[in-house]
């Protein structure tokens, strides 16, 4: 191969690979607007199954597949799948009942590599009777995540690796928890007894909250609006800004910390002899605990 020849196929290489990003890029940026080839989504599967008995609803294993969830008044679970492009039977839902639980899952380890893994503009529609109250499970290994109804649950579990979660919905809970690797968090009204919200790399945005429980971040700003604090709520962050703000008519005690950054409240505050420990007390006991600590980031906190 002559020289000219091996120049010509470098840049035809070069050209590929800026290509290719591009379409990374954009496919990142834009989600589900973005698409390869355009065309109208088809329902590639549909399936209800009874809740009767049924204390646990898991939806496991997904990878890559936006996931919208939303009650419904039929008596019936049902499960959508659609796509642009045909999906290979092998790639679809299964689903399955066994004592007390409905088991949703895809088997990932099966599905083909396709490069443009906007791939299908695949999407999952999760549609739950609004009479079950019980426990809904969620593993989704990457994948958008949206909640298009008020849920009443007993526990609502939700762990993933990248993607964002929202809510413009109540979510009411005897126990909720939101654990995510890499995106946002974004939940309009989180009324629970126990939550556990965390977020490695993503923003974490609350409108209303109540309950007792941890909301940690390692990098990304954290903004709470709290309704109430049961007992205690304790609020963590590597990297970042946190914002909280509290009712006017709520006591609690208030401990904030930094390594690097500032506390900024409008109410008195004392500072620790170390000078990055702030402590403050408002309203009349009992008093409700307040923590806030970040390692490299300002903490507002507004009454």
């Amino acid at each position: 191969m002559n020289k000219r020849m091996i120049k010509l196929t470098i840049a035809i290489l070069v050209v590929i690979i800026i290509l290719l990003i591009a379409v990374l890029v954009r496919g990142t940026k834009y989600g589900d607007s973005f698409m390869i080839i355009k065309g109208s989504s088809k329902l590639q599967k549909q399936e209800t199954m009874s809740i009767e008995n049924c204390s646990e609803i898991n939806f496991l294993d997904y990878s890559g597949s936006d996931i919208e969830i939303q009650t419904t008044e039929d008596s019936k679970l049902k499960v959508v799948q659609t796509a642009y492009n045909k999906i290979n039977d092998d790639e679809k839902f299964t689903i399955g009942k066994s004592i007390n639980e409905i088991n949703i899952k895809c088997d990932t380890e099966r599905r083909s590599f396709n490069l443009f893994n906007f791939r299908f503009n695949e999407k999952i529609y999760l549609y739950i009777p609004k009479n079950y109250e019980k426990d809904l499970i969620i593993e989704d290994s990457s994948g958008n995540i949206k909640f298009l109804s008020a849920m009443k649950l007993d526990e609502l579990r939700y762990t993933g690796h990248s993607g964002n979660i929202k809510s413009n919905y109540s979510i009411d809970a005897k126990k909720a928890s939101f654990k995510l690797s890499s995106g946002n968090i974004e939940l309009e009204k989180l009324k629970v007894n126990e939550y556990d919200v965390d977020s490695h790399s993503g923003n974490v945005y609350i409108n209303s909250i109540s309950g007792s429980g941890k909301i940690s971040n390692r990098s990304g700003n954290i903004r709470i609006l709290y309704a109430d604090i049961k007992d205690y709520s304790r609020v963590e962050a590597s990297s970042g800004n946190i914002r909280l703000n509290v009712p006017n008519n709520l006591s609690f005690e208030f401990n904030g910390s930094y390594s690097s950054g500032n506390i900024k409240t409008n109410f008195p505050t004392d500072k620790d002899d170390d000078e990055r420990t702030v402590l403050g007390k408002v309203g009349n006991g009992p008093y409700k605990k307040l923590d806030a600590n970040i390692s490299s980031g300002s903490i507002e906190i507004i009454k």
